[in-house]
């Protein structure tokens, strides 16, 4: 951050917006924001026709909002403006990293082949996979910020489930694979970014053709399901499978073949899959007791759990919910047990 009594008049100021990215699915327009967080640290190079200025300062967001100023994040590296009549070149890319060297027309990017969720409709993993960058050209000395307009350089893929009633499913990943080319790149290293276009370069990437999301969590037949991954834009014309593992039972969601425009960077492209029949023994079943009078009282069967008692504050024992957990060899402890409700008298077990 600046140094605490020092003003650089010839520094040069950086403010910064996200943009929004549409989400298909919405008739109404609603956006996929990314917002910034305090401390944010962005890349920045400065340039001239003749002169490098800079390259790769890193810069951090001064507030937690969709625009914010930056500031170096070592005064002694901040950029400054080469005289007050030379045009500069400024570019820009977040998250900012030591490694990304000194050409913003090949900043190192990549995307993992494995990604993780954590929950329904949960977009918290997706931040830490994207990349965007910002650049702004031809510009003279001017006290007021250089804004920089970043945009996304890849896509978000939404896949939506259409729950059905006592359809409950233990999600164990999600894979999105190219096959009509096994040689298309949907997640890759060593990739290269000009920061100046948003144009990838992939010639010397290594990667594959398809990227796993791991869930580990169960589906709700009360709400549909939506599962985020982050790929790379293009894949005109290629067709891809969507596929669930499911009880260690592998289905087919979904085959969709890319049209001519291709996946759009900075924009999250929805496919709509159909459950498919799935087999009895992979079924999501939690055991409902209420029935035998322990209401809202649920054991998950295929949790993987190890139960270890069971509170209850005050027990129906004139029902036989408790007692039928007793027998399936369940521990419970409850601090009061009625035993009866006859005309308005309630009577508690003397032993509990």
């Amino acid at each position: 951050v600046f140094e605490p009594g020092i003003e650089d008049t010839n520094a040069v100021r950086f403010t910064g917006t996200s943009e929004d990215t549409r989400v298909s699915y919405e008739d109404a327009g609603s956006v996929f924001k990314v917002n910034w967080n305090a401390g944010d640290r962005v890349g920045f190079f400065a340039r001239t026709a003749g002169e490098e200025l800079r390259n790769n300062v890193a810069y951090a967001a001064k507030a937690s909002a969709a625009t914010t100023d930056f500031s170096p994040v070592a005064y002694s590296e901040r950029i400054r403006w080469a005289d007050e009549t030379t045009q500069h070149n400024f570019y820009a890319y977040s998250p900012f990293s030591e490694q990304a060297g000194t050409d913003p027309t090949a900043i190192s990017v990549s995307i993992p082949a494995v990604q993780q969720q954590a929950a329904n409709n949960d977009t918290a993993h997706l931040p830490a996979l994207d990349f965007m960058y910002a650049g702004a050209e031809g510009l003279v000395k001017s006290d007021d910020p250089i804004s920089m307009n970043f945009k996304h350089a890849f896509s978000v893929l939404d896949l939506h489930l259409p729950m059905k009633e006592n359809v409950r499913l233990m999600l164990t990943d999600i894979e999105f694979t190219c096959t009509s080319n096994t040689k298309e790149l949907v997640s890759f290293e060593n990739g290269k970014i000009d920061l100046a276009t948003g144009k990838l370069d992939l010639s010397g990437a290594t990667g594959s053709n398809s990227i796993r999301l791991e869930c580990g969590f169960a589906t709700s037949d009360l709400e549909d399901q939506h599962l985020f991954m982050m790929v790379t834009p293009g894949h005109a014309g290629e067709t891809f499978e969507i596929t669930a593992t499911i009880n260690g039972t592998k289905y087919l969601l979904a085959t969709r073949t890319v049209p001519e425009a291709g996946l759009p960077a900075g924009k999250v492209v929805t496919v709509d899959a159909v459950l498919p029949e799935f087999d009895e023994e992979d079924l999501y079943h939690p055991e409902d007791l209420s029935a035998g009078g322990v209401a809202n009282c649920y054991i998950v069967n295929k949790a993987g759990a190890t139960l270890a008692g069971i509170g209850v504050a005050v027990e129906k024992g004139f029902q036989d919910g408790g007692d039928s957990l007793r027998r399936e060899g369940y521990p419970i402890k409850s601090l009061a047990i009625i035993d009866s409700v006859d005309d308005g008298v309630i009577r508690f077990r003397e032993d509990s």
